[in-house]
């Protein structure tokens, strides 16, 4: 059983660079017990999808990224943390980003925090790098603590739906969007 992992990075001497094309999906799915995980030495620029990589990590309380926390073009952040129950905070403030060199556009946000029950914040960079998600359905449902949501650097003029995107989340009292929302080709936008 892992409870706890760690790249923690160069000034460690330990680094994992994910190679061109590879992936992260469902990494750490299913690692029901792992409490904490510091990803700081991971170099992820190349790597195609990080979906589901916490998926069910129901016990972690606490993740670090890497200072640049990349993807290239049409990534999939979906169901990136879904099911991790005891998660309080998830700062990616330091690099949650797409590739902007590669034109990145099309990354899906889709059910990414879907079941953190005890998700109290999330802290998104101001500049969410190159990144125009398509869909922010489900994104933070069933987050039923949240009380802060820092959105300000999420490009949203190609999102097509954001159905539930906050369907549960019932204790939001902050919520800082984008200065220029706008969503021109969103059709569904219910609670």
């Amino acid at each position: 059983t892992v409870t706890s992992f760690a790249i923690r990075g160069a000034e460690n001497g330990t680094t994992i660079t994910v190679p061109n094309g590879g992936t992260l999906y469902k990494m750490f799915a299913g690692f029901e017990f792992m409490k904490t995980c510091d990803l700081t030495g991971l170099i992820s620029h190349d790597a195609v999808s990080m979906e589901s990589m916490f998926d069910g990590c129901r016990a972690m309380t606490d993740i670090k990224v890497p200072a640049t926390f990349e993807a290239p073009m049409s990534a999939s952040f979906a169901n990136m943390f879904r099911g991790c129950e005891k998660l309080t905070a998830a700062d990616l403030s330091a690099g949650l980003a797409v590739d902007s060199a590669s034109g990145a556009k099309g990354a899906t946000l889709e059910g990414m925090f879907d079941g953190c029950r005890s998700l109290k914040s999330v802290l998104f960079a101001d500049s969410f790098t190159g990144n125009e998600p398509t869909t922010t359905k489900n994104m933070f449902r069933s987050c039923s603590l949240m009380e802060t949501a820092h959105l300000s650097g999420l490009v949203m003029a190609n999102v097509t739906d954001m159905t539930s995107m906050f369907e549960g989340a019932n204790t939001l009292a902050s919520l800082t969007l984008p200065a220029n929302m706008a969503t021109p080709k969103c059709s569904d936008v219910t609670a």
